[in-house]
């Protein structure tokens, strides 16, 4: 080390300015801080400094510059390989208990513990890569990095130009110096852990009881152990005989299992805790998304998965850590596969999200927003997550979720016009088309129509629009009005429906109206019928329909017809 730095000093001053600047950059961003600390060549700039053979500002800038980079491209070496670092070579050469505690520390300590970081030389190297695994993002990252590289770069660099009369002696420092450090800063990091973990259990303590469950189910959220990365939360009400199943699905994927049982009587909660989950107890106030916040107050996982107990989850944990590490978004959207009674379908669901950012909203159909502004929302791929309901493939069960839907969605309308809640106009239009959609499956077909033309009446060019028509045009499809669900189709191709869908509607009108070669060319364009909230059908009823009208079409003889399909 001493012949490299002699080396090193010897040179002209421009080699001396690159070279610092290169090892400082490479020290993080190519892990050679994990052979090479660079503290001591900073002190050697330092000393050359005082000694007059360099600039002392320009040895600031070049240093402080090369820290920042070799940081940045840390971080988004991380972004680019995430869990993998820690299955290589890396892994081996840092050691386990090394990469635990680096890893514990930036989860515990967020931003404070990138600054920190900065200080303890194998956290240093690791905590560009660790802060980008653990969801901190760049600019949160770029910004903490920044306060530890501007203390840390040029008190390092002033060091060994206040004792610029022997570099060696001060390079002989560096041991006793860092270690110095490391312990003062790792002690700082802990007492600051204990604080703030004591704070979340104060906060805690003074909610309410129904708020948060009982004191002996709540999660021990003043433990020492690691951030968790991925948490599944539940809310249950008599699912004793779904929930064995649900929470075999989440073995091996998930890192803690939370339940919030809002009233069961059939043994659930009990049967939870044997399963072990985590369980807490809330009165229910006929709230969705109320209760899906209160089940995760108090505990503090990175990310969690809302899951409900009549779902089975499908996942590659790898992959799915791996996606998660990396994503900058607040709301990660999941496949869920519908067993349905009638027409099963695929529709994708926020399930998974950063508590920290993102919380839910909406009395039924709840639906995650951000906190503070917008959710940045991503797409999981299905070959990583994905998951089956089977809410629905019972009618009488279907049925029975619709009223209960209709009545929450009524008395959010109730609260909205009594000015007890905020009448959004955004609100109040996912409200009515709450309703609507409610009580289509609780079999109220002239009420839900009467309550989609209300929503086509107030809210012309919204998202609700597009689909409070969508459902007046199954509606009325279904009760024999084909004209009219010719004409809802053409306005839903107006309004951007997708094309396919809308001819897969009016090919459905045309068949019962007699135009059978009609409904054929345009079920000949039709791939896949995906409606305008974003439902895939199974492909089964594309099939279903387009062998109906080819045994129609060869039973008769065609008719051209001058105007040929509607398009």
């Amino acid at each position: 080390m001493h012949t490299l730095i002699s080396r090193i000093a010897e040179l002209p001053p421009g080699w001396v300015y690159l070279i610092a600047a290169l090892l400082l950059a490479a020290e993080v961003g190519l892990l050679c801080g994990l052979f090479v600390p660079a503290a001591s060549i900073m002190l050697t700039v330092g000393a050359l400094a005082h000694a007059g053979r360099l600039s002392l500002w320009l040895a600031l800038v070049t240093t402080t510059a090369g820290a920042l980079a070799g940081d940045s491209l840390g971080y988004w070496e991380g972004r680019l390989w995430g869990r993998r670092l820690r299955e290589g070579w890396l892994a081996r050469r840092v050691g386990t208990q090394r990469w635990r505690r680096a890893e514990a520390m930036i989860r515990q300590g967020g931003g404070t513990a990138v600054t920190a970081g900065r200080w303890v030389a194998f956290v240093r190297t690791l905590v560009p890569r660790l802060a980008c695994a653990a969801g901190v993002g760049y600019a949160r990252f770029l910004f903490f990095n920044a306060v530890g590289v501007a203390v840390w770069v040029p008190g390092t660099v002033l060091a060994g130009y206040l004792a610029g009369a022997s570099y060696r002696q001060v390079i002989g420092t560096v041991g006793p110096v860092g270690t110095l450090a490391a312990v003062a800063m790792a002690v700082g990091l802990v007492l600051l852990a204990r604080w703030r973990a004591r704070r979340r259990a104060y906060d805690r303590r003074a909610r309410t009881p129904h708020e948060t469950g009982s004191p002996a189910d709540a999660v021990d959220v003043t433990s020492d152990s690691p951030r968790p990365f991925l948490a599944a939360a539940l809310i249950v009400r008599d699912e004793r005989d779904n929930l064995p199943d649900c929470l075999a699905s989440l073995a091996g994927v998930v890192d803690e299992i939370h339940v919030l049982d809002t009233g069961s009587i059939d043994g659930t909660p009990e049967l939870a805790a044997e399963l072990g989950a985590t369980v807490a107890h809330a009165t229910w106030n006929d709230d969705f998304a109320a209760a899906r916040n209160a089940a995760v107050e108090g505990w503090s996982a990175e990310w969690v998965l809302a899951i409900d107990a009549d779902n089975r989850l499908v996942a590659d944990r790898d992959a799915l850590v791996e996606l998660l590490s990396r994503t900058d978004a607040d709301v990660v959207r999941v496949d869920i596969d519908n067993l349905h009674d009638e027409v099963p379908y695929t529709h994708q669901s926020g399930a998974l999200y950063r508590p920290d950012t993102a919380q839910w909203s909406g009395r039924v159909h709840e639906q995650l927003v951000g906190r503070t502004g917008p959710a940045r929302v991503r797409v999981a791929p299905r070959s990583t997550i994905r998951m089956a309901h089977l809410g629905y493939a019972e009618p009488a069960v279907r049925a029975a979720k619709s009223v209960r839907n209709a009545e929450l969605a009524q008395a959010q309308l109730d609260a909205l016009a009594a000015g007890t809640a905020t009448a959004e106009p955004a609100v109040v239009a996912r409200t009515l088309l709450d309703l609507g959609r409610s009580l289509v499956g609780a079999g109220r077909r002239q009420a839900a129509v009467d309550t989609f033309e209300t929503v086509r009446e107030l809210f012309p060019g919204t998202p609700e629009w597009l689909q409070a028509t969508d459902f007046l045009a199954r509606l009325v499809l279904a009760a024999g009005l084909d004209e009219v669900c010719l004409a809802l189709s053409e306005q839903l191709r107006g309004a951007g429906a997708r094309p396919e869908y809308c001819d897969w509607l009016a090919a459905q009108a045309l068949a019962q109206l007699g135009e059978i070669e009609r409904a054929w060319h345009l079920l000949a364009g039709v791939s896949e019928v995906v409606d305008t909230a974003g439902r895939r059908y199974d492909p089964a009823a594309l099939r279903e329909l387009t062998d109906l009208v080819a045994q129609l079409r060869h039973a008769q003889p065609v008719h051209g017809g001058a105007d040929g399909p509607v398009r």
